[in-house]
Order: C-alpha cells, then sequence, then structure tokens
C-alpha cells in the first residue's frame, strides 16, 4: 500500500485492519437449512478443529462440527480459563488469531521483547511451550502478524525477526524450530498473510512493511514439513514492486484452484495482476487467471482475505472486498473458474478493512454469505446475487476484529473493548455479549473450536464454554456443506463482570457448620485464570433483615435454559428433604453434583435414622461465605487461589478458594476496613464478613454474574425492586428466564399497586434451600420438575 504523505492519516487506521489479516465476524440468515448438504473435504486436522485463519482451506469461517454452543444454551457460557500472552508497549492488541488443533491452542502476541508466540492446553489453559520468532517494529506495532495453521506435528508461524522476516515451521508438541524460510523480499518485507497448509505445502504471502517501501507481491509454496522446494508465483516482475499479498491466500475445496487478492500497483509495468483477484495451480504456481479492479496509482486494492463458497446453481464462487481508499468500496464476487470474465455481481458494503467474511452452507438455498462491512454492518445475503437480503443488514454498534465465526447457528464477532457478540444465524439477533476480564483492544478473530470459544481482548487469550461438568456432546456435523471446507466454532465465554455486591453487615449465620463441598464436575478442569479482577466496593446495608425460614421465594414461571444434560441420579438424601418437599429436586441436583452437603445427624433437634442421613437445613440463612463456594462450584470456576485478599479471609479458610475466585473475577467485593471491629492492617485490606448473611438481592447479582447473564433488563418486574436500583439488572435477568419470582402483592407492608406487581423482597436474607434452588435453575435446568 502506497502510503503517500498526503494520504497516511486516513490510510493508518484503514490499513491497520487490512494489514491485521484478521475478519470480522460474520452473521446468518433467517432461512431453512438446505435439505441436501453438500460434501465437505476434510480439514488437516482433527474434526471439531480449528486448524487455521477461517477455519479451512476456503476461508469459510464455518464449523460443521461444533454443535455443543446452541441459541439455548449461550447464557450459560462461563470463562473457563484465561492467559495473559502480553501486549506492546503501545498497547497495540496482536493481529494474530487464535487457532485450535490436537488438543493445543496456538497464537501470537504483539510483545516488544521475549517470547510471543505461545502453546495451550485447550480445556485447561496450561502453558505448554512458548517461543521468540522475533520483532520488528512494524508501521502498526502489531508484533506478529499472521494466524497460525496447523496439520498433524507441524504449526507454520510468521515471525516477526528482522533484518529478515519469516516464516517458521514448530514442532506443534514442543515448539522446536523445525524450518525456517526468510521471505527475502527487501527490508519491509512482513509477513502479514496467515500461512495456508494443503496439498503437502503451506503457501505463504508476501507484501510490505506498509509501502515504506513496497515489496514484490508473492504467494510462495514450500514443503510443509521441511520448508524446502519453494515455488513462487509473483505479481510484478522481477525488481520492481507492487501487488503485494497482505491477506490470506485461499484453495478450492477439491485443492485445484489457488486463490490471492493482492495490492495495489507501485513501481510495475506492466501491472497485470496488481489490485487483482488472481488464481494459481497450487502444483505449478503458474497464474491461471485474473480480474483487475480499482484504479491506477492510488490506494484502491483488495482488502480482505478471499471465501471461497457456493451457490444455489451450485457454482464455486470466490469473492473479496475491493477496498477503493477515496472511492465506493465493493464485495466482488467471481466464478471460480472463470475469473478473466469478471465479477458476476457486485455489492457497496462500505468496507471494514481487513474483516474475513463468512459462509454458512446450510443456511437457505445455496447457503447463506455473511459480510461485514463499514458503518458496523453485517449482511446476510444469497450467495448467487448478493443482493437477495436473508434479513436486514444490521448494526452491530462497534468495529468488529480480523474473521468472524459460525456454527450451529450461531455468529461469534470480536469487538474488542467492546466485548465479544454472539448472534443468531436467523436473524441476526444479538443473543449475548461476553465482556471477559480484563477486556481490552483487539485486532484478531475468533475461533470455536469442541464447545469452546477462543478469542484475543487486550493482552489476554479467553476460553469460555459451558461450564465444567456439562455434557459435551461429540461433535456430530449435521449440516454438511458441499464443497464447502470444514472449521470448528467454540463459544464464548462468559463475560465476567464488575459486580459490587452489597451485603448485610453483622448478621451472623446460626448455621455455622458448614459442610465442605467437593465438586463431582471434573470431566473438563478449567486451568488458571490470570485476570485481574474489578476492585469495587460494597455498600452495607445499613438494617438487617429478618430470616425467612420456609417460605419458598423462588416460583419458576417461565421455562428456564434448555440443558443437554441427563438429571443426576445418585443415593444421596437427606432427613429433612423429604421427596416432593418445595426444594427436594433442587437440593438433590445440586448435592449429587457435590456442590452441596448437609450436616451429620445426631445435633440437637436432628435424631439419626436407620440410614444416618444427614439434615440439610432448607430454612436456614445462607452466609456470604456458603455462597461464595456454592456459586463458584456450580460455574465450574477451579483456578489456583493467589494472595489474600481480605483481612478476614485468611489463605487455607474454609471458603478462601472461592471467594478468591468470585473476587478475581469481579463478582464480589467486601467492606473498607476501619469499621467497627474491623481494624485497617497493614496492607489496608477490606472486608468480606463471610459469616454474614446474605439477601436475595445479593445472590440475584453473584448468581447473574456467574452464569455471565449481561442482557439489557426491560420493565420494572416487581413492586420493590425499582429500576436504577442496586439489584434490577440482576433481579431482573433471572426473572426475565423465569428463574425467580416473587411474592404476589396484598400481604403485609406490601399494597398492590397500579399494575399489581409482586414483591422479591430483595433485603430479605435467602435461605439454604432458596439458595439451591436458583443455582440449580441456573446452571442445572434439566433437574427443574
Amino acid at each position: 500500500m502506497n502510503f503517500k504523505s498526503t494520504l497516511f492519516p486516513l490510510r493508518f487506521f484503514v490499513v491497520l485492519f487490512l494489514l491485521a489479516l484478521l475478519p470480522l465476524s460474520v452473521i446468518v440468515v433467517n432461512m431453512a437449512r438446505a435439505s441436501a448438504p453438500l460434501a465437505v473435504p476434510s480439514a488437516p486436522s482433527t474434526a471439531g478443529d480449528w486448524p487455521m485463519y477461517g477455519h479451512d482451506q476456503s476461508r469459510t469461517n464455518y464449523n460443521p462440527d461444533e454443535t455443543t454452543i446452541s441459541a439455548a444454551n449461550v447464557n450459560q457460557l462461563v470463562s473457563r480459563w484465561q492467559q495473559n500472552v502480553g501486549i506492546d508497549s503501545n498497547q497495540t492488541a496482536t493481529s494474530s488469531s487464535p487457532s485450535v488443533a490436537n488438543g493445543k491452542v496456538y497464537v501470537g502476541s504483539s510483545v516488544d521483547s521475549g517470547n510471543n508466540f505461545f502453546s495451550f492446553d485447550s480445556l485447561t489453559g496450561t502453558p505448554a511451550w512458548s517461543s521468540n520468532l522475533g520483532h520488528y517494529n512494524t508501521c502498526f506495532n502489531v508484533g506478529i502478524g499472521a494466524s497460525p495453521a496447523i496439520s498433524g506435528n507441524v504449526v507454520v508461524a510468521g515471525g516477526g525477526d528482522q533484518p529478515s522476516v519469516a516464516y517458521y515451521g514448530l514442532d506443534a508438541t514442543t515448539g522446536a524450530q523445525l524450518w525456517r524460510v526468510p521471505l527475502n523480499a527487501g527490508s519491509s518485507a512482513f509477513a502479514w498473510a496467515s500461512p495456508l497448509i494443503a496439498n503437502g505445502r503451506t503457501y505463504l504471502g508476501v507484501s510490505s512493511r506498509c509501502d515504506n517501501p513496497s515489496v514484490r507481491g508473492e504467494v510462495r509454496g514450500v514443503d510443509y514439513t521441511s520448508g524446502l522446494n519453494p515455488a513462487s508465483a509473483y505479481f510484478v516482475n522481477a525488481g520492481q514492486a507492487g501487488g503485494g499479498v497482505w491477506n490470506s491466500p485461499a484453495l478450492s475445496p477439491d485443492g485445484s484452484i489457488l486463490v490471492a487478492a493482492t495490492g495495489e500497483d507501485y513501481s510495475c509495468s506492466p501491472c497485470t495482476y496488481v489490485r487483482s483477484i488472481v488464481t494459481m495451480d497450487p502444483a505449478t504456481m503458474n497464474i491461471l487467471q485474473s480480474n483487475k479492479q480499482g484504479a491506477d496509482n492510488v490506494d484502491q486494492d483488495f482488502g480482505s482475505t478471499p471465501i471461497i463458497f457456493h451457490d444455489s446453481q451450485n457454482r464455486t464462487l470466490v469473492g473479496a472486498h475491493l477496498k477503493q481508499g477515496g472511492a465506493t468500496p465493493y464485495f466482488f464476487t467471481y466464478v471460480l473458474t472463470d475469473v478473466n470474465s469478471g465479477p458476476i455481481w457486485q455489492r457497496n458494503t462500505s468496507l471494514s478493512t481487513g474483516m474475513m467474511d463468512a459462509y454458512d452452507p446450510t443456511l437457505g438455498s445455496g447457503g447463506t454469505l455473511f459480510i461485514f462491512g463499514g458503518s458496523n454492518l453485517l449482511y446476510a445475503v444469497d450467495p448467487a446475487n448478493g443482493l437477495l437480503d436473508r434479513w436486514t443488514p444490521v448494526n452491530v454498534g462497534a468495529q468488529a476484529h480480523a474473521n468472524m465465526a459460525v456454527a450451529n447457528g450461531l455468529i461469534f464477532l470480536n469487538m474488542g473493548s467492546s466485548g465479544l457478540q454472539i448472534r443468531s444465524e436467523t436473524d441476526g439477533s444479538l443473543l449475548r455479549t461476553i465482556h471477559p476480564a480484563n477486556q481490552g483492544p483487539a485486532n484478531s478473530g475468533v475461533a470455536v473450536s469442541n464447545g469452546f470459544i477462543y478469542w484475543l481482548s487486550g493482552s489476554y487469550l479467553n476460553a469460555w464454554s459451558l461450564p465444567a461438568g456439562s455434557v459435551t456432546p461429540t461433535p456430530t456435523p449435521t449440516r454438511t456443506a458441499t464443497n464447502t471446507p470444514v472449521f470448528t466454532i467454540t463459544p464464548t465465554n462468559t463475560p465476567t463482570r464488575t459486580a459490587t455486591n452489597t451485603p448485610v453487615p453483622s448478621a451472623t449465620n446460626t448455621s455455622t457448620a458448614v459442610p465442605s463441598l467437593t465438586p463431582t464436575q471434573t470431566a473438563t478442569t478449567p486451568p488458571t485464570q490470570t485476570p485481574g479482577g474489578p476492585t469495587a466496593t460494597d455498600t452495607p446495608s445499613n438494617t438487617p433483615t429478618a430470616i425467612i425460614t420456609d417460605t419458598p421465594t423462588v416460583t419458576i414461571t417461565g421455562t428456564p435454559p434448555t440443558s443437554t444434560e441427563t438429571p443426576t441420579a445418585c443415593a444421596i438424601s437427606f432427613e429433612d428433604v423429604p421427596p416432593g418437599s418445595t426444594f427436594y429436586p433442587y437440593i438433590q441436583c445440586m448435592a449429587c453434583r457435590g456442590i452441596i452437603n448437609g450436616y451429620p445427624c445426631g445435633g440437637p433437634g436432628e435424631p439419626c435414622n436407620p440410614t444416618n442421613d444427614p439434615y440439610f437445613r432448607p430454612g436456614n440463612a445462607v452466609t456470604r461465605g456458603q455462597f461464595a463456594k456454592i456459586a463458584t462450584n456450580a460455574a465450574g470456576f477451579v483456578d489456583p487461589p493467589g494472595a489474600q485478599q481480605y483481612e478476614d479471609v485468611l489463605p487455607g479458610s474454609t471458603f478462601y478458594d472461592f471467594i478468591w475466585r468470585l473476587t478475581d473475577r469481579g463478582l464480589v467485593s467486601g467492606y473498607p476496613c476501619g469499621g467497627a471491629g474491623e481494624p485497617c492492617g497493614p496492607n489496608n485490606l477490606p472486608y468480606f464478613r463471610p459469616n454474614a448473611s446474605i439477601t436475595r438481592g445479593q445472590i440475584a447479582k453473584i448468581d447473574s454474574n456467574a452464569a455471565g447473564y449481561n442482557d439489557t433488563p426491560g420493565a420494572q418486574q416487581y413492586e420493590d425492586v425499582l429500576p436504577g436500583s442496586t439489584f434490577y439488572d440482576f433481579i431482573w435477568r433471572l426473572s426475565d428466564r423465569g428463574l425467580i419470582n416473587g411474592y404476589p402483592c396484598g400481604g403485609a407492608g406490601e399494597p398492590c399497586g397500579p399494575n399489581n406487581l409482586p414483591y422479591f423482597r430483595p433485603g430479605a436474607n435467602a435461605t439454604r434451600g432458596q439458595a439451591s434452588k436458583i443455582v440449580s435453575n441456573t446452571f442445572f435446568p434439566a433437574c427443574a420438575p
């Protein structure tokens, strides 16, 4: 790209995303699924993986093997792990999107020095290895520009080393260097293009460090196991510059046609293949066909990775965005075998440079093409003509980054500092926005794989899934695309919100014998987390509230979240919770998972029966410490705790681990030291008051946040929970899902208003039975009667 001085201020921002090579999230169409999907060529890694940028060789960003995350359970997604991969001194996020294969996640970083390429266990986040692939102060400070590709035991990644930037072949298990291929294209060459592995080769794009100066554009193919036997397609003559491949090459589903979208002219004559869609023979690298768009000597070039897809006429098509600086940008679509004849359709989408599109072959006749354009619009169009919108374009509210992912009827968009959006392919509606801890800027996209969502936000790699212990079905492709490559999409994470939990002062639970809880959800143990929680401070309530003993406070009035789990049967029973009692199914559900437990019989008023069943004491008040343990175990948070956070919660104490995990995620906080009986220590730590009773409002807040619910509240539901009040948002979210309810108006001190709204009693202390019901309904809805 020619960074002429007069164009630089504008182009700095436009080109940043183009060079980032990371496409935006795609929106899916509201249509019936195709009844007879086409056959899909296998990806070079295990089904369910996301082994390269765009998921597959055709760069469709569609994972047909991802069936775990669905519209029915996106609100149950939680953070499973988070790892800090670092960020450069200018706080510029990397352009490398995560790739997933063989149980590992691979991603690059923008750090200025030290190791900048990482491998983590995909389930636990445990670091596997890291490597230093060199550091090049590029024009945008993005560090590593390319997303890695994995095939077998080889991972191919772009480096940032100097004086000659290179691509690397690394051992996927150990990180050992297998080969290094320098670009040798001049001092400005840089590895922006994400590698493509197919046909025993890895195909590498060559472009420049922001045309300072420009280099000779090229796609190079080398043996992916050794880096040897290079063969190249050049787009300008030797000794000339232009036609750089900023974005990544794509390959037809049958492996017979390689495609690249090239940059503008710089100093070439003739400039036949610049600003062009170019097809090549992947074996010989001979150029087959091309079509050129845009004007000479200006910043008008193709600004996105080409995507290969099909339509209702069973034509194999290829499309990409033409940037056209200073002119109207278009998405151009060609018949792959007849690019010479020019585009068969074009559409003005106000390009968002560098954002990659997506294609779901099973949605509607001929599938649906999702395009992210300028003005933050997401389009879902008919691939045959690009004009028939499956639904009205949706404004997603902010810039999406790199690539979107589509899977199982969902669209995933990395919005950087605005969170990760999950939208419906059916109509583009927003189902959930996830805000992870340590949220920050992004230049990279999303990978959805085997029930997990992976994405970068700021310096952190995030992994979200359903809670630990949830049933994870074996990926079974239900929508097999015709000639459309396979990819795996993993849903994201549950936003970690800044909770300002409002504790009740000094009310101490009379039941201090809290059973130890041993979670049974050990199927996929979440990894170590490195987030730093918010520092919100609780504001204690001034008046202790009365304990509600036996009156149920939770009544299901709506349809609980759908779950695929089978209710757990076990031998655990409690003397004071007989079958048929109000809280029996919920207490049984939680006890069988090791999330709650009871008190041994034999105490005052608790005689032992022949089987010595314990007592649960469902009418007893729940303390802040007890509920921290219940919520943490239900959400599957098991990361090792760190340094002491509260003066009255000492390392090794009963609730230390659980309170630490919630605080680290910003879900709970405490009281500033200095109050009566709470002197300030050397570090001025706050107090948590783990033995104080917890209220219904506080439980609603912790439960809602731990489940990741963050939808915008609607109209008032309870007479005593006013819009804007402390717990309004959280109570609304649980009530709207039918997980909690209140008391009919008309009782003592609870007069009926104009709308006869019920009362929630947010300041009333919650009981152990009530807490069990709320948490069970939220995290294990299949247990509901």
